[in-house]
């Protein structure tokens, strides 16, 4: 039961991390896109909404500019006004429709994945984050997105194998470094954990990290603990001292 609470946490913990990734990834896909078919006025006054922190009158001008001509960029930059709202169903039907225009696009494949994990449609999100390292196997947040949707099945060898691809690829990044420390610890392998919790917490430093590797090093040192103290000794009665 434990464990299965903390795998819950640890998936919670990695969707928040990787949901401002998405947004970081999605964004970038916003800037470089190209629509050259629809006219700039609709993205003009969305963009102007979103820049104002108006994320809900954005999503309302990107869908009178899709519905009017659905080009991939007011899809695009629907799906990043919808993640930035924290609207999973409509940010994974945006990145789906974006896809229908140009499928091969490993940035909108992992935006679906995360859509779906957030939706908490874990077969589906897994195949998403599949499908984009089809086409880019390199990328490491899809490894990272992979790992994270494997926790949550509570798949926690299948999720380490992910997560340590995704911390090849990006050693850098923090919190692909906390979430293989997380499964980690629930696969028992305690020192690992602290290795990755230790380096997450240098990278950049805060409370909720240090609270990791606190727990971690607790963790470590019981188990050490009863290392030393062998095993329980058998009384006559046949039990444990």
């Amino acid at each position: 039961m434990r464990e299965r609470r903390l795998e819950r946490v640890a998936f919670l913990a990695g969707l928040v991390a990787f949901g401002v990734s998405l947004v970081g990834g999605l964004a970038l896909l916003v800037a470089t896109g190209q629509h050259p078919g629809l006219s700039p006025d609709p993205l003009r006054r969305a963009r102007a909404s979103l820049r104002r922190g108006q994320a809900k009158a954005a999503i309302a001008e990107y869908q009178a500019a899709a519905a009017i001509s659905p080009e991939f960029n007011a899809l695009l930059e629907l799906a990043f006004a919808r993640a930035q709202t924290g609207d999973a169903l409509g940010e994974g039907e945006a990145c789906a429709r974006a896809l229908s225009i140009r499928p091969a696009t490993p940035g909108l494949r992992l935006g679906l994945g995360w859509a779906l994990a957030k939706q908490g449609r874990l077969d589906e999100a897994a195949a998403s984050f599949q499908e984009a390292l089809t086409l880019e196997p390199g990328h490491p947040m899809a490894h990272a997105g992979l790992g994270e949707v494997r926790l949550a099945q509570h798949q926690v060898d299948l999720a380490i194998a992910s997560l340590s691809r995704a911390a090849e690829l990006a050693p850098d990044n923090v919190s692909v470094r906390s979430s293989l420390g997380q499964a980690f610890l629930l696969g028992g392998r305690t020192r690992e954990a602290l290795e990755q919790l230790e380096t997450a917490y240098r990278l950049a430093p805060g409370p909720e990290r240090l609270t990791s590797l606190r727990w971690a090093q607790q963790t470590e040192d019981a188990a050490l603990g009863a290392l030393a103290e062998g095993p329980p000794r058998v009384a006559a009665s046949g039990r444990a001292r």
